[in-house]
């Protein structure tokens, strides 16, 4: 008898039905969620992390180009003898050749930026934003300033946002929204990085690219410096904070944001979740010039 064939009268076996195991179908679930989600976290923050690793833009290093030559021909004009009495200008009174006047006049209005090249904007009037030229953001968004902070390699645009007004316990609280994706978010009611006040900026620790990952790891003295349509503002640490927010009463949160009022110095704060897995803190970091 063939191997393949049954005995006469023997009943054929029926087929095997296969069962669905619904832990396996949970896990595939998950597995695939988890790998869409990364896809989606690939496509919002790779390319503009990438494309930021170059540094600031060509228009926000042309102005710096153009700050540095102004500051020089001040420095030229300090110590150069006025033109016919043969003396040089008095101790902190440096004044430009006769008829010469490597500055333009200053602003009537706002704030009094520290470096004399840093003019504020009218206080009707925002600043122009800068033509942009940074290709790693989404066709709505447009750089106004650039992030660079040395010791942990951070290269990130910056982009304006107005905070958004919520009710927390009857109390109305600003919140600052931060991009979704590989950029840093500036208070755009806060100070304009440059001039005297609190400069206020924010950005994720852990998701979208995280900008803002490595504050941890800065320290006093480190080095911060914004660019922009005036030129390159360079920031020094002076304080790392870490203030409990989850589960603190409405008193203490308020009491943490003191720090992210307006300051008579000139002065620049980042702002981030902490830790990254359960944001129940926030890590301020405190710059000044």
């Amino acid at each position: 008898m063939p191997a393949n064939r049954l005995p006469d009268g023997a009943a054929s076996a029926p087929p095997h039905r296969r069962r669905l195991n619904l832990t396996t179908a949970a896990g595939a679930l998950l597995i695939i969620i988890a790998a869409t989600g990364l896809l989606t976290y690939a496509a919002l923050s790779l390319p503009t992390r990438l494309a930021a690793a170059s540094g600031p833009p060509q228009a926000f290093r042309e102005a710096a180009t153009a700050q540095a030559a102004s500051l020089a021909a001040q420095e030229a004009v300090a110590v150069t003898p006025a033109q016919g009495g043969g003396e040089s200008p008095g101790a902190g009174q440096p004044g430009p050749p006769a008829g010469e006047d490597p500055l333009p006049p200053e602003t009537p209005s706002g704030p009094t930026p520290t470096l004399h090249i840093a003019r504020p904007s009218a206080t009707d009037t925002p600043t122009p934003e800068p033509a942009g030229g940074f290709s790693g953001l989404p066709d709505w968004a447009n750089e106004r300033y650039w992030l660079s902070i040395p010791r942990i390699g951070l290269e990130a645009p910056v982009l304006a946002f107005a905070p958004r007004v919520r009710d927390v316990d009857g109390v109305p609280v600003e919140r600052l929204p931060v991009p979704n994706f590989y950029a840093v978010g500036w208070d755009e009611t806060s100070a304009e990085p440059g001039f005297a006040g609190n400069t206020i900026m924010a950005g994720h620790n852990n998701l979208f690219g995280a900008v803002f990952g490595g504050l941890t790891e800065l320290q006093v003295g480190d080095e911060i410096a914004v660019w922009s349509e005036y030129g390159v503002f360079s920031y020094r640490v002076q304080q790392t904070l870490l203030l409990e927010e989850e589960g603190q009463p409405l008193e203490v949160r308020l009491q943490n944001a003191q720090w992210l009022n307006d300051t008579p110095d000139d002065r620049l704060t980042l702002i981030t979740c902490w830790p990254r897995e359960s944001y129940t803190h926030r890590l301020i970091i405190v710059a000044t010039r």
